[in-house]
């Protein structure tokens, strides 16, 4: 062989080992690149699989700290169910019985996650205290929850749920659909003791949250079978406003505006009803008629309360009016004054002013003022008595079940005008008078 022929044999090899080259460079990425696509896909397979078997599913309940399933069968890829759920951990504990959970993955292809099912016959949570003092309360900010998929709810049935051994809610149940900020809320059902609550309608979870409800509650009655009142919710989250229709223990209509994220939570309501008997011992000369109660404030700094009604006395009806600052502590600058019937040759007044505390015991310091009011019609069956209450002043004090007064009275009897002076000390059950002075035309007595 020549050196010319020997040169040609190496540039022919080179040129192949060139050629090749670029080509097994993409054969690799090639082979990359699909790894990568194939390996996930492969893995969420896998994982698919795993979670349809029973086996695979107990496996991967397993593997979860803390978690201890009973009586489990099914797959959480679908239908599961299990007698009872525990998990303890972080200072938590939660336990659920009699679990059933299904849902539809095929609903995925579409973009929305179905629950089908999901029930629990008891919730039981337990959590340690922090030691940390309880913060005040703070405005609270909405956030904007935007669903990536649609969300249908289909049967949520919750058996009573306690948290530390106080409970919450007896049953608790929905059914809901939702996508991206837009909620339509078939059936939300609230119970607890005597108390239901049932609502449905639309909610937007951005902005101030909008919200157009129906809501119907019941609550067990002072007096009577039933008490049941409807709520239109409109406005936002933010700024609600409300119009109320209640039946049975009170018939009466009201109308409101409220800030439930405002730590203040403030309030303007008015209530009108056409008659409120608030107990049945109460006489029916008590029933208040044509009443009318407005609140203006909030929770935090007390409500500027307003009310007027009318009793049916026994000699005409009585006017009543009421007015004072309320708060959940007590009530100052109470003023509640009474007006005779217009029938007599006066119509005659009554009025009672002054505070009252409910904080830790019951107090009370008051102020009458009493010009010819025909009191008596104010009590069934009981005619005007031969003595005459003409004038009646007083200061009144109570304290957790002892009250004393000074008392200041002038009344007309058959013997003629007399005027009456007395300190009064008791309690719920005695009552004693000291410093009695009476005096009349023909003197006076002490």
């Amino acid at each position: 062989m020549t050196n010319t022929d020997t040169q040609t044999d190496n540039d022919t090899g080179q040129d192949r080992d060139n050629s090749q080259s670029p080509r097994s460079w993409r054969f690799w990425l090639l082979v990359v690149l699909l790894a990568m696509v194939l390996v996930p896909l492969l893995l969420v397979a896998v994982l698919l699989l795993v979670l349809r078997s029973e086996t695979g599913t107990a496996w991967v309940i397993d593997q979860v700290p803390g978690l201890t399933v009973e009586g489990d069968a099914g797959s959480l890829f679908g239908y599961w169910h299990a007698d009872s759920v525990r998990w303890q951990g972080y200072g938590t504990g939660l336990s659920l019985d009699a679990v059933v959970v299904d849902w539809s993955p095929g609903c995925l292809l579409s973009k929305e996650l179905c629950l089908d099912t999901l029930h629990a016959d008891r919730i039981r949570l337990r959590l340690q205290p922090s030691g940390e003092p309880d913060e005040p309360r703070q405005d609270i900010s909405l956030p904007l929850v935007n669903l990536p998929v649609g969300i249908r709810i289909g049967d949520v049935r919750l058996g009573s749920f306690t948290v530390n051994d106080a409970r919450i809610w007896d049953r608790l149940e929905l059914k809901a659909r939702g996508s991206g900020p837009d909620w339509v809320i078939g059936q939300a059902s609230y119970r607890l003791d005597e108390i239901a609550v049932d609502a449905s309608g639309r909610l937007e979870t951005r902005g101030d949250w909008p919200l157009d409800l129906e809501v119907e509650v019941s609550l067990p009655p002072p007096r009577g079978e039933r008490w049941q009142i409807a709520l239109d919710l409109t406005g936002s989250a933010e700024d609600l406003r409300l119009a109320a229709r209640s039946q049975g223990y009170l018939d009466a209509t009201a109308t409101g505006r409220g800030a439930p994220l405002d730590k203040r939570l403030p309030l303007r309501l008015e209530l009108a009803s056409p008659e409120f008997q608030a107990l049945d011992a109460l006489p029916p000369t008590l029933t208040l008629k044509n009443w009318r109660l407005a609140l203006d404030g909030s929770l935090a700094n007390g409500f500027d309360t307003r009310s007027s009604a009318e009793l049916p006395g026994s000699e005409g009806p009585v006017q009543v009016q009421l007015r004072g600052q309320v708060t959940t502590a007590g009530a100052t600058g109470v003023t509640l004054r009474l007006r005779g019937p217009d029938s007599g040759p006066q119509p005659g007044t009554a009025e009672l002013a002054g505070d009252v505390s409910w904080a830790d015991v019951l107090t009370a310091d008051l102020r009458l003022a009493l010009e010819a009011f025909p009191w008596y019609s104010l009590l069934p069956d009981m005619q005007q008595p031969p003595v005459t209450l003409r004038r009646l002043q007083g200061d009144l004090q109570y304290r957790g079940g002892r009250y004393n007064a000074q008392l200041n009275a002038e009344v007309t009897g058959p013997a003629g005008d007399a005027e009456l002076e007395t300190a009064l000390n008791g309690d719920l059950e005695s009552v004693s008078l000291s410093n009695l002075l009476i005096s009349t035309g023909a003197g006076s007595l002490g």
